[in-house]
């Protein structure tokens, strides 16, 4: 894979972060929501770990920590 792959990957994995961040201002007061919310953060930022690490392996080049950052999280 190359950088813009990498990039485009985390512009697309930031468009979930972001949405779910927007939800979670919008439902301060739903607690049911917010424990959903916070669910899917969990989720979220373990999805992102996972590809991260997936993606240091085929290349040991890669920067884990600016792609977790690209990512939103």
């Amino acid at each position: 894979m190359t950088r813009k792959d990498y990039k485009l990957l985390a512009a697309v994995l930031k468009e979930y972060v972001d949405a779910d961040k927007l939800a979670k201002q919008n439902h301060k007061t739903d607690r049911n929501h917010a424990i959903t919310s916070d669910l899917m953060n969990y989720r979220l930022r373990g999805i992102v770990d996972s590809i991260s690490y997936a993606l240091q392996q085929d290349n040991p080049r890669f920067d884990r920590l600016e792609f977790i950052r690209a990512c939103g999280i």
